[in-house]
């Protein structure tokens, strides 16, 4: 999944740094830029472990039940009318 990035907050922050020195916007720019890298990363994994877990509880929360008894009935059926096929 790709998280795009807020681009309100680029630039209100660039209009922040706008009247710094250079130097500073560098360092700025730089800072800012890692901590949106961290955050997205951790979103992504956020994400991940939301998958997960509805995954386990659909998983969880889905049921086949099979009443064994019906299928032997059936199976009994079908024998017996293979074997009266053959008298």
């Amino acid at each position: 999944m790709h998280i795009l990035p807020n681009r309100q907050k680029d630039f209100l922050f660039e209009a922040i740094i706008g009247g710094m020195d250079k130097a500073m916007q560098a360092t700025l720019r730089q800072m800012y830029n890692q901590t949106r890298i961290n955050d997205m990363f951790i979103r992504q994994q956020e994400m991940e472990q939301i998958k997960r877990e509805v995954a386990e509880y659909v998983i969880s929360h889905l049921s086949a039940t099979l009443d064994v008894s019906d299928i032997v009935d059936q199976i009994e059926d079908l024998r017996r009318a293979i074997d009266s096929l053959g008298k």
